[in-house]
């Protein structure tokens, strides 16, 4: 039977292409559960996850790009981002894959409370300058 005005059918095919996580119990058994997917914690622009991609292909050491906040008392804000290469993920780095680039992004850059990068759109261009395009939520309005 399926949920009131849904057809089972289609609650199948919903529960198929959720992922399958294994988690414990704390009774030392564990229970498998679908788990809602969620969206990126960052986006890349066509452009920089291309460019990304190859960047890192080129390099023979690294298997990823990560993103860093670093003090930078020059600017507006104190600190700027500074891009560089990676061979593993450290702990506490949220991991973004998009058309076959991979980007290791640090938390504070994230969740920073005046301008993380949570739901934004990273962009970088030839020269390697980056711009960022805030996500919507995060966009201010000043007061009429």
């Amino acid at each position: 039977v399926g949920a009131p005005g849904r057809p089972i059918h289609l609650l199948n095919s919903i529960a198929r292409t959720a992922p399958v996580r294994e988690f414990s119990d704390g009774d030392g058994t564990s229970t498998r559960r679908r788990r809602r997917s969620f969206p990126p914690p960052l986006r890349m622009s066509e452009r920089t996850s291309k460019l990304l991609a190859a960047l890192v292909e080129s390099s023979p050491t690294a298997k990823a790009a990560r993103l860093r906040m670093v003090n930078d008392w020059s600017t507006p804000n104190g600190f700027s981002f500074r891009l560089e290469f990676a061979s593993e993920k450290e702990p506490g780095e949220e991991m973004v894959q998009q058309d076959g680039a991979t980007l290791y992004v640090e938390s504070q850059a994230l969740f920073n409370s005046d301008t993380g990068l949570l739901g934004a759109t990273l962009d970088i261009d030839e020269k390697l300058t980056i711009s960022i395009t805030e996500a919507e939520h995060k966009k201010r309005t000043t007061p009429p």
